[in-house]
């Protein structure tokens, strides 16, 4: 089976652990029930992911993350090619802050919401589409995070695909 997570990170001042965050990432797969894959993570600054927003998404700002999935456009069943998320360490910073959760948090966060992306999931689309990726997203998050009840309100409030974050 191919399991594959790259993990770069072109940000200066951002130590991750590459073993720890691809663990995470084989975690969130498997409560997805996601079996084969190859998919890459760029950590980044602000500058760098409002210039793939402008080119891609014809968006000229910042966000937080991006999902490149490789299997839009058609229904690619036995593709294990998922494709690209590029996150904002500046953003993902400013959000921790304001949210008053832990830089691995919200590391968290956006790596489920980015995979929900790349498998398909679209917030955009309705309003139902909406609550199943939220609803979604606490799932998966809750059961690769021991949270306080305190995290979990925090979190439980937090907009994700909302005014705060764009794709």
């Amino acid at each position: 089976m191919k399991k594959n997570v790259v993990i770069s990170c072109d940000y200066k001042y951002f130590p991750i652990n590459k073993y720890n965050l691809a663990d995470q990432v084989k975690r969130i797969l498997s409560i997805l029930k996601k079996q084969q894959y190859e998919l890459s993570i760029l950590f980044t600054d602000d500058k760098q992911v409002r210039l793939l927003n402008r080119t891609y998404r014809k968006i000229n700002k910042s966000t937080d993350i991006l999902s490149f999935s490789q299997q839009e456009g058609g229904s690619f069943p036995n593709s294990h090619l998922l494709g690209d998320i590029v996150i904002s360490v500046d953003t993902l910073r400013k959000n921790a802050k304001i949210y008053k959760n832990t830089i691995k948090s919200e590391i968290d966060l956006l790596l489920i919401h980015g995979i929900l992306h790349l498998l398909g999931y679209d917030h955009e689309r309705s309003t139902k589409d909406f609550d199943t990726m939220k609803k979604l997203e606490m799932k998966v998050f809750n059961q690769i995070n021991k949270t306080s009840s305190q995290t979990k309100g925090t979190l439980l409030k937090r907009n994700l695909g909302g005014s705060l974050v764009h794709h």
